[in-house]
């Protein structure tokens, strides 16, 4: 669906009280707009309704044109600021269930308006306390390695950039919002 300038809608609304046809109305509408044969049109449910709300109300403006929604207020963004410093491990579910405002509209506050990005936790391994030894005795082993063969560290690089790029590839699964200011 198309948002139509207003000066095209009322250029289809003129058209169709002249012709009465909606198909005649698109075609002059391509024909105004030097648009090509493919090109979009409006369609018929919205030359309709745009003679509709011209009719009833003498106007052909959108019903959102003239500003932002309810939901993105100062307030409601402060709200939701202020409810993901005090939990910033609860899901957007949660704290849209809390905040009484739809989870699509928290998310959107919080992408463009609170400029909060997607991380994913990653699950890692506990250490032992044997682990820091075995640590130790395989840095001992690498340090030998790369002094008998000094070529041995272009291949470490290449496998490390191949490593890198199959774990940037892997998905995860649990999700939570983190930004660097809030």
């Amino acid at each position: 669906m198309a948002n139509w300038p207003i000066n095209q809608r009322i250029f289809a609304v003129n058209s169709f009280t002249l012709t009465q046809s909606f198909v005649q109305t698109q075609r002059r509408f391509r024909r105004e707009y030097n648009l090509p044969v493919r090109s979009e049109v409006p369609s018929r449910n919205a030359i309709l309704r745009w003679v509709r709300d011209f009719n009833e109300k003498s106007s052909v403006k959108s019903k959102f044109a003239n500003g932002p929604r309810a939901v993105r207020t100062q307030e409601n963004i402060g709200r939701v600021r202020e409810a993901f410093e005090r939990s910033p491990r609860r899901s957007v579910v949660r704290h849209s269930i809390a905040l009484h405002i739809s989870d699509q509209s928290l998310q959107t506050i919080l992408h463009l308006d609170l400029k909060l990005h997607l991380y994913k936790i990653q699950t890692v391994q506990r250490l032992n306390p044997i682990d820091k030894v075995n640590r130790l005795d395989f840095c001992a082993q690498c340090l030998e390695t790369i002094n008998n063969n000094a070529e041995i560290l272009n291949y470490l690089t290449y496998i490390k950039s191949t490593c890198s790029i199959s774990i940037a590839a892997t998905k995860l699964s649990a999700i939570r919002y983190k930004s660097v200011t809030i």
